[in-house]
């Protein structure tokens, strides 16, 4: 199924203003900019770890490749709106040059997604063997 998630990024500065997640029955469904509300599957606020995100909106989505459907994560959004920071992690993860070196808790999705893929792959071909 097509899911689609917002992850909002702390505000540069000034208060978020405009932007306003809204809960309905405790959970984080929708965003209202200005007069306009749109509903989504998720809303990550500002306080969602790397972890948080990454079990919510990719970690099934690589069970469902290890049983052979295709998956695909987009990130879209405006330059500096935290696209690179979700998907691989911060520049120190970046500038690392080892994922084993990197802070496990600030690894994107990327890298988690790899991660998760091959430990699977790796337990598999251990059970069969």
């Amino acid at each position: 199924p097509l899911c689609v998630y917002a992850r909002l990024r702390p505000p540069a500065g000034a208060a978020r203003g405009e932007v306003q997640v809204r809960r309905r029955f405790g959970q984080a469904k929708a965003i209202q900019v200005r007069n306009m509300e749109f509903a989504l599957d998720w809303v990550f606020d500002e306080e969602t770890t790397q972890e948080e995100l990454y079990e919510m909106a990719a970690s099934e989505r690589i069970d469902w490749v290890l049983s052979g459907f295709s998956a695909t994560l987009i990130a879209y959004g405006q330059t500096g709106s935290g696209k690179t920071h979700s998907m691989i992690g911060p520049k120190s993860v970046m500038e690392s040059g080892s994922l084993d070196v990197a802070d496990p808790d600030e690894l994107g999705l990327i890298p988690r997604a790899c991660q998760h893929l091959f430990d699977e792959l790796y337990n598999r071909e251990a059970q069969t063997s």
